[in-house]
């Protein structure tokens, strides 16, 4: 698996993240090590989970249970030393304001409880899972630099972030010589989803790429790093099923018209290339003009196979211009 060096740091990830936000809950233990043995035998070395994961899931026994599994994975695998650990703070599934998860007290809790779960005396990469715009981004970058000084963390980045508040850090971070967000997570799929709903409906601040996120990305050259890489599966379960078939999850976050018309084109990229979907889903997003590491996650170890194949696929950028414009 090629790899993709972060600028401003000394992480090398590979160019697929593995997402763990299922781990030990609705993937039990077992399956869990499965994957990320999966996952590491063929190269893998990033891994990403959060804080919160997943405390909201029926089967979850215990808080903060995919960092414990992915702990105790690390710990019986004696493989720490290969691996870039990253975990977010500020965001919780139980209705808390993200101003109280977001506050410095919070925020020491939380990166004291990751590096237990976690069972490691630093963490590789920090994100700040949510923003807090009443605060000055000052506020965060001073107060993450002070957990680098102190290392329990090397680098990090945010996730859930606008453009504008980005650029404002990394304006403040130039300005006054200190370490500033090395990295970028946002929902950004090939398909796009319908967060204006999605917000609404669970009172939530998540950012997708949008037109001014990407701008950034491609002056920057700012590394990003996509959850819900693969819009959950939306067009190979599109391919098994029509749209009036599925779950109401993915008609109401999915289920746009300019999607159905982006799945044709699906269709035919991956007929001429013979391509499979996954591969075409996934090649999008590895064939940018920035760097760019989707987070990639699976419920089976066999699933992860399929995904696999997707990490020698570069498409030219004509083929990218026409899977989003047509």
């Amino acid at each position: 698996m090629k790899h993709i060096p972060i600028a401003g740091t000394d992480l090398t990830p590979t160019c697929l993240c593995m997402g763990t936000h299922l781990m030990g809950s609705d993937v039990n233990e077992r399956d869990s090590f499965a994957i990320l043995d999966a996952y590491w035998e063929a190269g893998g070395n990033f891994l990403d989970t959060a804080h919160a994961y997943a405390d909201w899931a029926p089967g979850c026994l215990h808080r903060n249970v995919s960092e414990t599994t992915i702990g105790r994975w690390l710990c019986e695998r004696k493989n720490r030393g290969a691996f870039i650990v990253g975990t977010k703070g500020g965001w919780s599934s139980d209705g808390t304001p993200f101003s109280e998860l977001l506050s410095r007290e919070a925020l020491l809790r939380q990166i004291e409880r990751s590096r237990a779960c976690l069972q490691v005396d630093m963490i590789d990469l920090y994100w700040l899972h949510r923003d807090d715009p009443a605060r000055p981004v000052a506020y965060f970058i001073d107060f993450l630099n002070e957990q680098v000084q102190k290392k329990t963390i090397r680098h990090f980045g945010c996730s859930n972030w606008t453009a504008r508040r980005i650029q404002e850090a990394a304006e403040y971070a130039a300005k006054h010589g200190v370490k500033g967000f090395v990295a970028n997570q946002m929902w950004w799929s090939l398909a796009t989803p319908d967060l204006d709903a999605y917000n609404r409906s669970c009172n939530d601040t998540a950012v997708g790429m949008d037109s001014q996120t990407r701008a950034y990305h491609d002056r920057s050259k700012l590394t990003a790093v996509p959850f819900s890489s693969q819009a959950k599966g939306f067009f190979n379960k599109l391919a098994a099923a029509p749209l009036e078939k599925l779950p109401d999850f993915y008609r109401s976050l999915y289920g746009s018209a300019e999607n159905l018309v982006l799945f044709e084109r699906v269709k035919k990229v991956g007929a001429e290339r013979s391509l499979s979907i996954t591969q075409v889903a996934l090649g999008y997003l590895l064939s940018q003009p920035f760097p760019v590491i989707p987070i990639v996650s699976c419920r089976h170890p066999a699933a992860w196979q399929d995904t696999l194949t997707a990490v020698e696929v570069t498409l030219p950028p004509e083929t990218v211009r026409y899977l989003e414009e047509g």
